[in-house]
């Protein structure tokens, strides 16, 4: 570890003898279920460039274009010449916008149908916020997406599902100096371990369940300010729209709640993991309202 902070290998030309072994034990330990592969980077921006970059190595053309009949006109009217569909499973700076699992199973098998490649943006909602240590597991996929870019609790990195994506990506020139953080693939090691050992994704799918039914109460409670509460079995990945946003996030930080906004009118829920019920019942009503 001393080692590694004081001297920061160039992990694209000479990693570190254990560096394989680290991310075996660390990194790959957390793979979503069926992505083998692994592509260590240094931020989120970093993890979903490269899987772009993948996505385009794939198809054969360096302009990815970017939603199910909307989204088959668009794949229709490019003509071949899309990579990949980048998908949020929240849409979560323009809103916290939800879609339904049977909407991205649609998705998957539109993209299989046209051979375009899935790629699933979990930089916000990886590493268990939403009561599954991956959103897209909420979606019960007959296949898992070709790639899922994960950063911010993660640490960094981009896992790809395909050999073939991987094999391109390592060879055709998608790297860089540092690729990655020896650092941070230590540092998500321990994050994992300490997830896996003291359950909090379950406890945060928990949870998340205890503070939906609290926020639908005052909904019906003030229904002119809690409007549109959503998040619902989705851990503690929960947002409502309020008329009175700035507002009321003042207030909220005055009383040592910190909530944050996003898009026009949305207020949205971000505890750590390890916020528990009895956390809940520190936040006064009329903090939130």
């Amino acid at each position: 570890m001393v080692r590694a902070i004081a001297s920061r290998p160039a992990l694209g030309r000479f990693p570190s003898a254990d560096y394989a072994d680290l991310l075996k034990t660390g990194t790959l330990k957390a793979a979503p279920q069926g992505l083998n592969q692994v592509f260590t980077a240094t931020t989120g921006s970093d993890a979903n460039e490269k899987a772009y970059k993948a996505a385009c190595i794939w198809k054969g053309t360096r302009e990815p274009q970017p939603c199910l009949e909307e989204t088959e006109l668009v794949l229709d009217e490019a003509n071949d010449t899309v990579a990949a569909v980048v998908i949020e499973p929240v849409q979560a700076g323009g809103s916290d916008n939800h879609a339904s699992p049977a909407f991205f199973r649609g998705l998957r098998a539109l993209n299989k149908r046209k051979s375009v490649l899935t790629i699933a943006d979990e930089v916000q909602t990886g590493v268990g916020a939403t009561g599954k240590f991956w959103a897209h597991e909420h979606w019960n996929l007959p296949s898992p997406p070709d790639m899922v870019t994960f950063s911010k609790t993660a640490q960094a990195a981009s896992f790809s599902s395909a050999t073939l994506v991987y094999g391109l990506t390592s060879r055709t020139g998608s790297s860089n100096t540092w690729v990655g953080d020896l650092v941070r693939a230590l540092l998500f090691k321990a994050i994992h371990g300490e997830i896996e050992k003291h359950g909090l994704v379950e406890q945060t799918a928990r949870i998340g369940s205890h503070l939906y039914r609290e926020l639908e109460a005052l909904a019906d409670k003030y229904p002119q300010n809690v409007l549109n509460p959503r998040g619902k079995d989705r851990g503690t990945f929960i947002a409502w729209d309020c008329p009175r946003r700035e507002e009321v996030l003042g207030q909220a930080k005055s009383k040592g709640v910190n909530m944050g906004g996003s898009g026009d009118a949305a207020i949205r829920l971000r505890p750590m993991l390890v916020f528990e019920r009895h956390h809940g019942r520190l936040i006064p009503e009329e903090s939130i309202i």
